[in-house]
């Protein structure tokens, strides 16, 4: 797969992952997380993790779209340097939607234990609330994962260093040490 097959399916993923998290913070949607979350959470704080998910969607997929022309240069014999720059900073801002996500996993907790419920609906709110946020965590570290990957495969041994010795003792082990730098 090329290293640009692989941007776009990061795209694609990123997108329907993107779905998901808008359904689940529109409080228009009829069983959205926030619109169950809004009884009990303060508007203000829901609103303003809204608004720094969306803006760091937006961030993630402007940044896609030119790592995704970025490889199309490098592809044509450019320095690929910029391009490792670009998923360091998707990494950056894939880290901090994955830390606004766990905020709100920390929120539904701290509501859940404030609001223990008395019924057994309200309880499998709480709880189908959870899972579905850590779902979409868990969805981000496989899309930060796929960014690794395309990540080595940019970069390209420099030096390589190997050290070895031969044990004499009792159980007569090897030892070895090997070094890689990348450039």
């Amino acid at each position: 797969m090329s290293l640009i097959q692989t941007v776009d399916e990061i795209f694609d993923d990123f997108r329907q992952l993107e779905q998901h998290i808008i359904e689940e913070l529109n409080p228009e949607f009829e069983h959205s997380s926030v619109r169950l979350l809004s009884e009990f959470a303060p508007q203000e704080e829901l609103e303003t993790i809204r608004t720094r998910v969306y803006w760091l969607i937006q961030e993630i997929l402007e940044k896609l779209e030119s790592l995704r022309n970025s490889l199309a240069h490098i592809q044509n014999g450019e320095n690929s340097e910029g391009v490792k720059s670009e998923i360091l900073e998707l990494q950056s801002l894939l880290g901090r939607l994955a830390s606004v996500i766990t905020r709100i996993k920390n929120l539904i907790a701290l509501l859940s234990a404030r609001n223990a419920p008395q019924n057994v609906p309200q309880a499998g709110f709480w709880k189908k609330t959870k899972k579905v946020f850590s779902i979409i965590k868990r969805w981000l570290q496989g899309i930060s994962g796929q960014l690794w990957q395309l990540l080595s495969r940019l970069m390209t041994p420099k030096e390589w260093k190997l050290a070895g010795e031969l044990g004499t003792g009792v159980f007569g082990l090897a030892k070895a040490q090997v070094e890689v730098t990348f450039g």
